[in-house]
Formats: structure tokens, sequence, C-alpha cells
């Protein structure tokens, strides 16, 4: 990427200017739109608030963008096939054996062949898991431990399972 200065002169592009660039883009997503006229006003406080609220938003805006640049994940990740190799035959041993090591070893299996099939929910830290049967069996896991915090049976089919606001509380989506 090139910057254009004037006409006759062009500089080669800093990772700075190109990630102000992005951030600015980004912050525009966030914004509320036009800012207020604040010439028009006659009354000083008024104007005053005004302008405090929009120094307020433009800064919400701001933290709005840079949490989504480092927060939030911007591509799922996912696996690709040499040639006419079919992803759903590749195994969890050959993957484990290609990753780094750290993430070998989160690798696990969960055999739960009585109440299927499940539906899985994730807190955002990854810390912990619920799984719902459908033949009415909720359970909460530890994934650190790999320890089961809360199980239960409501003897009726559960469709979902969501955590709420945190791991203490979640919603099964039943059937009555």
């Amino acid at each position: 990427m090139v910057v254009k200065v004037d006409n006759t002169e062009s500089i080669p592009a800093t990772d700075e200017m190109v990630i102000s660039e992005e951030m600015d883009m980004k912050k525009k997503k966030y914004l509320r739109g036009e800012g207020a006229s604040l010439k028009d006003l006659k009354d000083k406080k008024l104007q005053g608030q005004l302008v405090v609220q929009e120094e307020l938003f433009g800064k919400s805006a701001a933290a709005a963008a840079k949490a989504e640049k480092w927060l939030m994940p911007s591509e799922g990740g996912y696996l690709e096939g040499d040639g006419i190799e079919k992803t759903w035959r590749i195994k969890q041993d050959a993957i484990a054996s290609e990753v780094d090591i750290l993430s070998s070893r989160k690798q696990f299996d969960i055999v739960l062949p009585d109440f299927g099939p499940y539906t899985l929910e994730f807190t955002p830290s990854g810390r912990y898991m619920a799984a719902a049967g459908r033949k009415g069996h909720i359970a909460i896991v530890d994934m650190k431990n790999m320890s089961a915090i809360k199980e239960l049976q409501v003897r009726e089919t559960v469709r979902d399972v969501v955590f709420l606001h945190n791991e203490l509380f979640f919603a099964a989506a039943q059937k009555k």
C-alpha cells in the first residue's frame, strides 16, 4: 500500500497508518450518524452538553471498534483437504499430530450414548460446557478439570441449551 502526499511524491504506508485507517473504518460502523449542528444553538448550556455527548459517542464507537478488532474472532477455522481428500475422514489423532503441543493437549472425547443426540454450548471463555440430550439429560461440565458441575434429568425433550449471563445461569428449550 502506498500513501500519496501530493502528485509528485509517494511514500510507503507504515503499519500504524494501515491500522489507523482500519480502525477509522470500523469506528464509522459504530457511529450514530452525523453529529448535530451545534453552531445554530443559542443556549450555551445545551450546546456544552451536546458537545460532551458527541465526544462520548465518539469514544464509545472507538472502544467498540477496538473490541471488534482484538476480541471478536475474524475468521473461523476450517479443514482443507488435499485434492480429492474428504475432510470428514480426517481423524482427531491426525489433527493432534499436526497442531502445536498446547492445542493437542486440549483434545478430548466425550461418549454419551444413552440420552443423545446432544446439543452443546460453551461459555465465551470456553471453560464451561452445557450439554442437553434429546431424552431430557442436561449437564454442565467444567472443561478445565473435565468434571461435571451439575447434572439433571428433566424427563422431556430438550431441543437446545444456552448460557445466559455466565456459567451460573442457563436456559433450556424444552418440548413443553
